[in-house]
């Protein structure tokens, strides 16, 4: 069977090697289809993604001919055949979501709402992230098609983030500190993946460096649109200037043996909507410190 992926350079594969599919125009219908799976695309949408508002009055005529040849490129003797079908009004890739890796990559996403371990929830993520071969509808950034590989790009970054959340709860903070910085370095503007850096240098002793992380966001801000970083990172500086013990990475986990009484073990930030059951026992005090209310 065939598979399709857009979270990277755009891509077939049947039988586990790659399919070569046609021109640009091809390629391009073979970007936006597979973003609408199962769905009919209308064709002044189809239009829209292929030329902009500079569509040809052939561009009807022209988008199912480049349908047909994509049918031809992608059918094979050890696959199914591809089914797009035409109608008068657009275009459908048919298609099981199963090997579709976009579809796939938001099923796992989602599946974590209902996870209550949080470590599974830390590997599941981390299986999500794994789908990814780049960035999205890679070497597409115009128009529409660029549009929709910004959302999906968006959408990986938040997963990021939020597998971050759960290993700094997990007390990982040694191993997000490296993917942190490369993260702020792409992105020194998302004041979230700087404020988890900051964390992660505090719980790895590098107390000036996170200093140092808040005073360049606060420099770079100023100087390009005017503003201060928001209320709860001056709140997170403040706290590791006078080394709260709130942020504090979470005590190790005891066994049986250690006590004879049923204990929890604090975590120390928010599971941003993961609405795992560790986030319900968060530590008061950290948790006081991280949703702002550093005292």
């Amino acid at each position: 069977m065939l598979s399709f992926g857009v979270l990277g350079p755009i891509a077939v594969w049947a039988g586990g090697g790659p399919i070569r599919v046609g021109g640009p125009r091809e390629r391009r219908l073979l970007a936006t289809l597979p973003l609408h799976p199962n769905v009919t695309v209308p064709l002044h949408r189809l239009a829209a993604a292929e030329w902009g508002d500079d569509a040809p009055a052939t561009a009807k005529a022209q988008l199912h001919n480049s349908a047909s040849k994509l049918r031809r490129a992608l059918t094979t003797g050890d696959s199914d055949p591809v089914a797009i079908t035409s109608s008068g009004r657009g275009l459908t890739l048919r298609i099981d979501e199963d090997r579709l890796d976009s579809a796939l990559f938001a099923r796992q996403v989602s599946a974590v709402d209902r996870e209550t371990d949080p470590a599974r929830a830390a590997a599941s993520l981390r299986a999500a992230l794994d789908l990814w071969r780049g960035p999205a509808l890679d070497g597409i950034e115009d128009g529409i098609l660029g549009g929709q590989a910004r959302r999906l790009d968006e959408q990986r970054l938040a997963c990021l983030e939020r597998r971050i959340v759960i290993d700094l709860e997990l007390g990982r903070h040694a191993e997000v500190v490296g993917d942190l910085a490369a993260l702020v370095a792409e992105h020194p503007a998302r004041e979230r993946l700087v404020e988890l850096y900051m964390l992660a240098l505090y719980r790895t002793g590098r107390r000036q460096d996170a200093l140092g992380v808040y005073a360049d966001l606060r420099s770079r801000l100023a100087e390009q649109v005017g503003l201060d970083p928001r209320a709860q990172l001056d709140r997170l500086q403040q706290a590791i200037l006078r080394s709260d013990p709130a942020l504090d990475p979470p005590r190790p986990a005891r066994t049986a043996a250690d006590s004879p009484v049923p204990f929890d073990v604090p975590a120390q930030l928010s599971a941003d909507g993961a609405h795992l059951a560790v986030a319900r026992r968060v530590h008061r005090s950290a948790a006081v410190c991280l949703r702002g209310r550093c005292v």
